[in-house]
């Protein structure tokens, strides 16, 4: 026979109901409310999962965000965006120095300085828009990559500058 009759526990329901091994433990209920349990009452009986300042702390998080979001946008719309990009090339120009090599000479060098005050002197009066600056950022970063800044690098950024500065709005003399 395939079961034998001790492997296999009968079911008498007559007998004692003392078992005669020992009663697995159940297991202990966790702190919160399991998914079954909480969805199986009534909603008016739930107690809620979170308490109310949780709700009332991140909405608040989240308006303040966006207040500062669009406020950083709003800034960079009206002219913020033209000043941090004259304190970007003012940092960029201390990190320059250090990294031009023997070839450049002083005369490239101080053309690259000249042109790069007159960027200055035209993004702080909004003369010039950041889309002019573009091929200047792109040649800037590959020159900067390599930690060393070669005579034709420099002359390209030069290049750069001075179409950003020949395209910079003229301001109107004409009185109004």
């Amino acid at each position: 026979m395939i079961h034998s009759a001790p492997l296999v526990q009968t079911e008498n329901f007559d007998s004692d109901l003392t078992p005669s091994e020992p009663v697995a433990t159940q297991p202990r209920c966790p702190p919160f409310p399991l998914p079954a349990e909480y969805y199986s009452t009534p909603s008016g009986d739930r107690p809620p999962l979170f308490p109310t300042w949780v709700a009332a702390g991140c909405g608040s998080a989240s308006i303040v965000l966006l207040v500062v979001l669009f406020g950083a946008g709003y800034a960079a719309a009206h002219g913020g965006l033209s000043t941090i990009m004259g304190w970007f090339f003012s940092k960029s120009r201390s990190e320059l120095a250090g990294m031009y090599t023997k070839e450049v000479t002083a005369k490239q060098k101080a053309a690259f300085d000249a042109e790069l005050n007159a960027l200055q002197k035209n993004l702080e009066a909004k003369r010039v828009g950041p889309d002019k600056l573009q091929p200047l950022l792109t040649d800037m970063r590959s020159a900067m990559s390599d930690q060393r800044v070669t005579p034709q690098e420099i002359d390209k950024m030069t290049a750069d500058i001075r179409a950003a500065n020949a395209a910079a709005k003229t301001p109107s003399t004409s009185p109004r």
